[in-house]
């Protein structure tokens, strides 16, 4: 009998947007900035180093790294939603300790540190959210069944922000959902699944994983609570044997569904189905709702799934009634009012208006594109040269002359509409920054966020311990000890090496180490109180 049934880990890696500039204003190269930084947390931080040496295992069972000229948090394993969301913001409390030391030299101009989706200045670029679910079972089993899930969730877990793949300003559930380009895969460098099946186990040959690539870093700590929540119960269903996507409930496009709920705020569009129905977003999460209260007392399901289930609902109700009513509880909600709230405010343009402003520019971009600059930006006094000119490319923009005036509008506010795009896109930069204090951090001081599920108490205790149950645990715990110590260790998530000794970490749900001579049986258990590092035969070749 499994006794591990029930029991669930999962983690989340968060890329965060990075950059510093001098004291004479200058920008440092990406990776110099990295570098510069990760060398000060590996000061701040108690750590044991990774094998390559740029990555920092903290104590609290977590590790930071560099990735591609960016930083990369990976929470420790998590049993719940709540320990989870405990290792994530602890996480981000630490980097912004950090990064506002590093402001503070005298070297050092400005740094800027933020939870983003997407670079409005390098378009095409997204910055990710990746989910890891332990599973039991291959995840290619279930795959295409937990994709309808995976596509929906967006109407509660998107971040809201804005397609970058334009000269647009096409307002988006999840901005992640324009860079997906297949159902099922193997993720990489430009290849981005829905649901990935990324062959990294990162434990014993017991265990699965399922690493997801579709999400992105959300602000919101309802948003991030059910999104691993709600997806950690789907996997535990479909690892049990649950057939959690029925026939009828398998979308006929999921790529492209998923982008069509993302473009709609009212949640009212319709996908088809396998059976031949169209369904709403809503309606599809209703029945991966309805399976996870069915099966909430199996063995197989863990003790938080009830208190999910009914945040869930609310949740899942709150969006059918009036999305508004979720203001201040989910990201893309809180971002849109503030999106509508400037461009009434700040711009002669109207909100309504920027779709068709999308349209025509977008046009426009791709009319005029070149090998050297694909996404060209074009004022309103080269388009009036253009439609003085002749030719097929003049064609396009007496057409789009036609669609303009059909509502009103006119070339000449081209730039107006360039000029609110920009306050737009640094709107959403702003609001996820970390430092210096960006938007989301203003309204929760001042009380217009709604729905916080931590106190400042419970990310306190989480920078300095690991969550209490699984490996991660004890390996903070060793982490603890051995940092201070004179000796030399490196570590990953599978295993602690010194000398010729090793901690196997293999088993997710660890709760003591075993210290093993590499290559031989024979091993020593202790727990890292009861080690004494004065006794040279533990660590050294002899």
């Amino acid at each position: 009998m499994d006794n591990d049934r029930g029991k669930l880990l999962f983690g989340v890696e968060v890329e965060l947007g990075f950059a510093v500039e001098d004291d004479q204003g200058v920008p440092l190269a990406a990776d110099h900035a990295v570098e510069s930084y990760l060398a000060l947390c590996a000061e701040k931080f108690v750590h044991l180093p990774g094998g390559g040496g740029d990555r920092l295992y903290l104590a609290n069972g977590s590790l930071l790294y560099p990735d591609m000229g960016h930083p990369e948090f990976a929470t420790a394993e998590s049993p719940s939603p709540v320990s989870l969301l405990q290792s994530l913001r602890a996480g981000e409390s630490m980097l912004t300790e950090a990064a506002e030391e590093l402001a503070s030299r005298d070297e050092i101009g400005s740094v800027s540190l933020y939870r983003s989706n997407v670079d409005y200045a390098a378009i095409g670029t997204t910055w990710g959210c990746h989910e890891s679910y332990l599973s039991r079972c291959p995840p290619e089993q279930y795959a295409e069944r937990v994709v309808p899930h995976l596509v929906s969730r967006i109407i509660y877990t998107g971040s809201g922000g804005f397609d970058n793949h334009s000269r647009g300003a096409a307002f988006m559930l999840s901005p992640r959902a324009a860079h997906l380009d297949s159902v099922v895969g193997y993720d990489g460098q430009g290849a981005r699944p829905i649901f990935s099946l990324r062959d990294e186990s990162l434990s014993n040959n017991k265990y699965y994983r399922v690493h997801l690539i579709c999400g992105e870093p959300n602000c919101s700590e309802l948003s991030t609570y059910l999104k691993v929540g709600t997806t950690a119960l789907v996997l535990a269903m479909a690892d049990a044997g649950i057939d959690v996507g029925i026939a009828a409930y398998q979308l006929m496009e999921p790529v492209s569904v998923m982008s069509r709920f993302s473009l709609d705020p009212e949640c009212r569009k319709r996908a088809l189905c396998a059976d031949g129905q169209r369904r709403t977003a809503i309606e599809i999460q209703r029945h991966y709702l309805e399976l996870a209260e069915k099966h909430r007392n199996a063995p197989f399901m863990p003790d938080w799934c009830e208190e999910v289930c009914v945040k869930w609902r609310e949740v899942l109700f709150d969006l059918e009634a009036d999305p508004e009513a979720l203001i201040g509880s989910l990201d893309w909600p809180t971002k849109l009012i503030l999106f509508k709230q400037h461009v009434r405010s700040r711009s002669s343009l109207s909100w309504n208006s920027l779709a068709v402003w999308t349209s025509v520019a977008s046009r426009v971009s791709r009319a005029l594109a070149t090998p050297e600059d694909p996404w060209p930006r074009v004022t309103s006094c080269r388009v009036k040269t253009i439609l003085n000119s002749g030719g097929a490319i003049a064609q396009v923009f007496r057409n789009l002359s036609g669609m303009l005036d059909e509502h009103g509008l006119d070339w000449d506010e081209l730039d107006s509409f360039h000029d609110l795009r920009d306050q737009l896109c640094e709107l959403d930069l702003r609001y996820g920054q970390l430092v210096p204090r960006g938007i989301f951090l203003d309204l929760e001081q001042v009380g217009e966020i709604r729905d916080r599920l931590l106190d400042r108490a419970q990310i306190a205790a989480a920078i300095d311990r690991a969550p209490a149950e699984g490996r991660a645990r004890v390996r903070g715990d060793w982490v603890q000890l051995l940092a201070g110590s004179n000796m030399i260790f490196t570590c990953d998530w599978t295993r602690i090496n010194g000398g010729k000794k090793t901690i196997d970490l293999g088993d997710p749900f660890l709760t003591q180490a075993d210290w093993k001579h590499r290559g031989i049986r024979r091993k020593v258990r202790c727990q890292p109180q009861e080690l004494n590092l004065e006794t040279p035969s533990l660590f050294t070749d002899g």
